[in-house]
């Protein structure tokens, strides 16, 4: 307190307090500044509906694009088991080619990988080289012709007990 000093005039007196004012407003402002960044209530409101209205359209057009391509998944599907069909049928057409069978072979063959198709293959093959060696040796049965039909039951009328 000895740096006290009587204030005598009224220009003293404003000058102290000149100087005080002057230092609060100074802190106000800076306090306001640090807040000019910052939304008022209603701001924030506005800025809300405004947000939930950009909300509201991105999930409509998602929707209308979710309904576009709806049935994408199932035709995809579709065609990829198509794809896989027609790969499936090539697949036997060659081996079966490789294994000197008729076209119409094909649909006899089973599996659905290259090594079951040509196992399968190999069994049909067989099967056809046993009837194209019974044909060679003369032990065919026509069974188309009404004479073969007539012979065969004639034949078996006599032998009744052979099988054929």
């Amino acid at each position: 307190m000895a740096d006290f000093k009587v204030i005598n005039t009224q220009e003293e007196l404003d000058a102290i307090i000149k100087e005080r004012v002057d230092r609060a407003e100074r802190k106000i402002r800076e306090t306001r500044d640090s807040y000019k960044d910052w939304l008022s209530p209603a701001d924030a409101q506005k800025a809300a509906e405004e947000h939930q209205a950009q909300i509201d359209a991105l999930n409509q057009a998602h929707s209308k694009e979710l309904e576009k391509y709806a049935g994408y998944d199932d035709k995809f599907k579709e065609l990829e088991d198509k794809i896989h069909g027609y790969e499936l049928n090539a697949l036997k057409a060659k081996i079966a080619r490789e294994k000197s069978l008729p076209y119409e072979a094909i649909e006899f063959l089973k599996g659905e990988d290259e090594a079951t198709i040509t196992e399968s293959a190999e069994k049909l093959s067989k099967f056809s080289q046993v009837s194209k060696a019974s044909q060679a040796h003369g032990f065919t049965r026509d069974t188309e012709t009404e004479e073969a039909d007539g012979v065969l039951a004639a034949f078996k009328q006599l032998n009744p007990n052979i099988k054929l």
